[in-house]
């Protein structure tokens, strides 16, 4: 059975996004592209998970 490495998007607490990757390389590059709040009104989390459990979190606030 692959790894499965997943990205998931909470725009103001609300899950909006799931995606399941076997390839790293190609969920980092994805990552990568979530650089703004997108559609949230005020803040969006982007996590990105690995199969072990570890959690990378970039997070985007409205600018108050």
């Amino acid at each position: 059975m692959s790894e499965t490495f997943k990205i998931k998007v909470y725009e103001d607490s609300e899950e909006v996004f799931l995606q399941r990757y076997t390839d790293l390389g190609q969920a980092i590059e994805d990552y990568a592209k979530f650089n703004d709040r997108g559609m949230a009104k005020v803040e969006r989390l982007v996590a990105l998970i690995n199969p072990n459990g570890d959690v990378i979190v970039k997070k985007s606030l409205r600018n108050l």
